[in-house]
Order: C-alpha cells, then sequence, then structure tokens
C-alpha cells in the first residue's frame, strides 16, 4: 500500500516516550555518545557488523551512522553514535 510506511513511522514518532511527547522530543533531550570513529570504511563496517552479531548495541533506533565527507580537504570519516536518554526529571531536557 503506497505510503504505508511513512504514515507507521510518522504515528511512531507522535507516540509518547514517559514524560516525553514525543519520539523527536526526547531525542532533543538526549545526547549522542561516540562508540566508534574511524577513517576506514572496511574498519568501520566490520565494528558495525561485529557489533550487530553480538547484539550489544541496545535497540537499533538508538544508533546513528555518520559519514562525514571532506572532500579533498579532509577524508571522509565514519562515525557510530549511541543515544544515551535524558535522566529522569533532568532539568532543561527540552519539555516546555
Amino acid at each position: 500500500m503506497p505510503g504505508q510506511r511513512k504514515r507507521r513511522a510518522e504515528e511512531q514518532a507522535r507516540r509518547p516516550i514517559g514524560e516525553y511527547r514525543s519520539v523527536h522530543e526526547w531525542h532533543a533531550a538526549g545526547t549522542w555518545e561516540v562508540l566508534f570513529e574511524t577513517r576506514d570504511y572496511r574498519e568501520w563496517a566490520d565494528f558495525v557488523r561485529r557489533l550487530q552479531a553480538e547484539n550489544r548495541h541496545g535497540p537499533e533506533h538508538e544508533l546513528r551512522m555518520d559519514a562525514f565527507c571532506g572532500g579533498s580537504v579532509h577524508p571522509t570519516t565514519y562515525r557510530l553514535s549511541r543515544f544515551v536518554p535524558p535522566a529522569p526529571g533532568a532539568p532543561g531536557a527540552g519539555r516546555d
């Protein structure tokens, strides 16, 4: 059915998480901790495969994979980060 994936993702993003009104608000309140960073794509891909095989990374929506392309000035850097949720009742945690 056309548009079902997008609609499902939007519905999930609107669901409340604890005291936060949506996934977006929860992510705005937390931080990202770098697990692994390298300039070698193969090394980065091997790390991701090992992490998935060991199943130690937690939920997949808490991982972020970045590729920083520097063009001819800087080499491309690959980074894997894990979401660290906000502490319960943390002041200024992105809520009104």
